[in-house]
Parts: C-alpha cells; structure tokens; sequence
C-alpha cells in the first residue's frame, strides 16, 4: 500500500527523492550503486589521473551513500550489505591490496555517515508520524501531525505475511489467485480477524508472482531472472 507524503523515522525526516515513498528510493539506490562498484580506474596509466578519477569515483559513490542513508530504509539498506559482500566476494578484493584499500575505505565512509546522520536501525514500539496537506479541505496549506502506527511491526508484518503467502501457494499451486488478487486473497482468506491492516500486494514481487500465478509462471520468470 503506498502513501504518499512526508515519513519520519523517529525524529529525521525520510528523504523519498521524488518517488512515492522512501523505500522506492532507497530501492533504486541499492540498485545503481553496484554499478558504481564496477568501474575501475587502475587501467589509466598516469598515477595523478589515476588518483584523480579514484577521487571522483569515492566521492560520487559518498552522496549515494549519503542518499540511501537519508531513506532510511531498513530493506534497502540490507540489499546494499549484500551486493556489497557479493561484489567484494566475486572481485576476490583480498588479493589486491589497492582493491582491499579502496574496499577499506568504502566501509570507513559509510559507518561515518551512519554515525553523521544518527542512523536509526529500531524503530519498534515508537510512534511514526506522517505530516500531509489536507486534500478535502484545500484552505488547510498547514502540515498537520497524525499518528500513523502506534507502533513499528514492519518486520513481524511481512514475516505474517510471506508464510501466509506460502500457504496461498500450497491452496493455488499451478493458476495461482489471479492477477493483482493476492493482497485481497490474503485479507480475505488467511488475514487475523484481529488484524485490519490493509495489503495491495505480498511486499515481495518474487513472492506475489508466485502467489498470484503459480508455481508454473514463477519457475519461467524465475528461470529468466537466473539465466540474465
């Protein structure tokens, strides 16, 4: 479900960089600093251009880490661990001591901009408020607070909902609940009677592929995915 407007993680503002909510952002950055990641400047052979373009490739990659850091998106961050880790891994970094340096250099930049910016992982059981313009009363221009959540369950919330997910593919393995149904199979079928939280999707495009058109589909989009 996408809302759009003004998030907080605590008391620091989210930063949504002109997309619908700051996850989407901190998504697209997970995704295009990898490919920072793959440009390599030791090929250049005049050592003061080589350090020049090394300059300019940490500081390009500094402000897209100032940039996910500022989403404060828990996912985002979490899949830029991973590339990085995975990228580290297939470079085999550790066998060149400029690349171990360059990598060195890498985490020193994002702990201290972690740290900068009071980057805050736990937001359980802390009140998120979301500020919005009125849009049935248009005189109202003031930003407004709203409690939002009482509390944070984000993680507890997809973990219901992904084993959940699980169970809608063992009822409809092969056709699956149909396209764009699976948020509403799952409110109708498989949600807590206590629980009145709203879902559009499975918050997981692996997962809603294959809650909503079986096992068949999911194994040829999956297969593309790896052969890609």
């Amino acid at each position: 479900m996408i809302l759009e407007g003004l998030f907080y993680a605590g008391s620091s503002e989210r930063w949504n960089l002109g997309w619908a909510s700051p996850n989407y952002a901190g998504a697209f950055l997970a995704s295009l600093i990898p490919l920072l990641w793959m440009l390599d400047v030791s090929s250049s052979r005049s050592n003061r251009l080589k350090v020049f373009l090394f300059l300019i490739s940490l500081l390009t990659e500094a402000v897209a880490y100032f940039l996910l850091i500022k989403t404060y998106s828990r996912g985002a961050f979490v899949a830029f661990i991973v590339s990085a880790l995975f990228t580290f891994l297939s470079m085999r970094a550790w066998r060149s001591r400029a690349r171990s340096s360059k990598w060195g250099l890498r985490s020193v930049l994002v702990v201290g901009l972690l740290v900068l910016n009071n980057f805050e992982w736990a937001r359980v059981n802390q009140p998120a408020t979301i500020y919005y313009h009125s849009v049935e009363k248009p005189s109202i221009n003031k930003e407004e607070p709203t409690p939002f959540f009482t509390s944070d369950r984000s993680i507890a919330n997809r973990l219901e909902l992904w084993l959940s997910g699980m169970r809608m593919t063992a009822a409809a393995l092969y056709c699956g609940w149909g396209a764009g149904e699976s948020g509403t199979a799952y409110m109708n079928w498989f949600q807590g009677t206590d629980d009145e939280k709203p879902y559009k999707t499975m918050v997981n495009s692996y997962l809603q592929i294959l809650v909503e058109h079986g096992v068949l589909v999911f194994s040829v989009a999956a297969g593309a995915v790896l052969w890609v």
